[in-house]
């Protein structure tokens, strides 16, 4: 029985997300250009925000700075700060 019980418990852990590797980021203005959005690569808040300036979509985002090419930790981050600077 206890088999039973430690084998549901980690398919429960291991598919659902308990404990998030992340929260999700505000887009406010006020944040540092030197913030780190991808953690894998490296990629800054400013250079994504110089990249969407020179018109690419998150996908050429990802081909040009290696963002979202790791964990994909970052995607909803990237994906969000990109329709925010779209809509100013």
């Amino acid at each position: 029985m206890a088999w039973l019980l430690f084998t549901m418990a980690m398919f429960y852990l291991n598919h659902y997300d308990f404990f998030p590797l992340h929260l999700p980021m505000t887009t406010s203005p006020s944040q540092s250009a030197d913030e780190v959005i991808c953690q894998c690569s490296g990629t800054t808040r400013g250079y994504i925000e110089k990249l969407v300036q020179q018109g690419l979509d998150v996908d050429a985002i990802s081909q040009r700075s290696g963002a979202l090419t790791g964990c994909g930790g970052c995607e909803w981050d990237i994906a969000e700060l990109v329709k925010a600077l779209g809509a100013q």
